[in-house]
């Protein structure tokens, strides 16, 4: 057979079985073991082990030697067709499996798997296993099918491995995100005593084994995650909303965070230093978001806020849009006449008392900002 069709031929496994392909399923395509020797002498093919073969073009392959032992499991059928939980195959375990999921630095000096009867192999490469795994312990890793983190570490410790490895393997599985120690520690407690921890209490395991990998065991567990900042929560929306602020608004102040914010001086400080936006003109639309939910109330603003709000060189408070925003939280009662009177913006007396009245009922008032003053000097 010539070399490039028997290629072909060999390419419909290949190509979907990470580069390899078996004696058994070339066989089964028409290539013999003589064209199969051909093409390894030619440079075509490269042995991995006895019975499986790479294709060179399809370059070095990551975890070849456990695919490879896979394969030979059941080497006439191909890796897509088989089940996860495959009766004359296996499943990637103990070492091995650690290996595969990139925890600890155990050496697999062999190649481990577990399978559902007992059998055996001529292959000195590969340790078979015997257990029956239930469906949750076993996950796929780019289409092998392997034992869950949770059932490796398990797996590990039911073999008595080293604590100091063993703590390693945990340490890494939990601080990556793959591991849920409190799930964990239930399923130790028939082994403690191996590793001289009385009583059959698994988180006292846990901790033990990372002790002895140097490992102090509160850096192993989940850390709460701090509160997220109303300011910060701010700043993300702004950045996400682009042009949308109004919208952005509505949608962030439903929890109340925009109110928090408007409570203390520096976060409208922090707002104003930071958002275009809202010194673009849209502030309007801003503060009739916060009067609609309560956010402008006179017990919510302090008068030290109102002040730096008024002294930021915002120009939407120089705007038309603003004045009948303002009237409005006037008219209402929701911006208190005694925030206002002490943040200098405004006179003590409201208007239709005693005081000057601008156009429209709009209390006479000028809000300073810094480009006034610049102006006046």
């Amino acid at each position: 057979m010539r070399v490039v069709k028997a290629m072909e031929l060999l390419s419909a496994y290949t190509a979907d079985q990470w580069g390899l392909v078996t004696t058994a399923q070339a066989r089964k395509v028409g290539v013999d073991s003589v064209t199969l020797l051909r093409l390894g002498e030619a440079g075509f093919l490269e042995h991995v082990r006895r019975g499986v073969h790479a294709a060179t073009a399809a370059g070095e392959s990551a975890h070849e030697a456990e695919r490879a032992a896979w394969l030979l499991l059941n080497p006439a059928v191909p890796a897509w067709e088989r089940p996860k939980l495959d009766v004359d195959g296996g499943v990637i375990s103990h070492r091995s499996a650690a290996l595969l999921h990139g925890i600890g630095d155990l050496v697999a000096e062999r190649v481990e798997i577990t399978v559902p009867r007992r059998r055996t192999t001529r292959d000195p490469d590969t340790r078979l296993r015997v257990g029956r795994l239930p469906d949750d312990d076993v996950t796929l890793v780019d289409g092998l099918p392997v034992t869950t983190v949770e059932r490796t570490v398990l797996d590990l410790i039911a073999d008595h491995v080293d604590g100091g490895h063993a703590g390693q393997v945990i340490h890494q599985a939990a601080r990556r995100g793959l591991l849920d120690l409190d799930r964990l520690a239930p399923r130790l407690g028939d082994y403690c005593r191996r590793y001289g921890v009385r009583g059959r209490d698994g988180h006292a395991l846990i901790d033990n084994l990372l002790e002895q990998a140097g490992i102090d065991p509160a850096r192993a567990r989940p850390q709460p995650t701090p509160p997220t900042s109303p300011l910060s929560s701010w700043l993300s929306v702004r950045a996400a909303a682009g042009s949308s602020l109004p919208g952005a608004l509505g949608i962030f102040d439903r929890n109340g965070a925009l109110a928090r914010i408007m409570e203390s001086s520096s976060g409208i400080s922090a707002i104003a230093a930071s958002n275009p936006l809202l010194a673009g003109g849209l502030g309007s639309a801003a503060f009739d978001v916060l009067k609609s939910n309560g956010a402008f109330g006179a017990g919510l603003i302090p008068s030290s806020a109102l002040g730096v709000l008024g002294g930021t060189g915002i120009h939407a408070l120089r705007s038309s849009a603003f004045d009948a925003a303002r009237s409005s939280l006037w008219s209402d009662g929701s911006l208190g006449r005694a925030a206002w009177a002490a943040s200098g913006h405004l006179p003590v007396n409201p208007a239709g008392d005693d005081g000057d009245e601008g156009k429209d009922g709009d209390p006479s008032v000028e809000i300073h900002t810094d480009s006034d003053e610049d102006t006046a000097r």
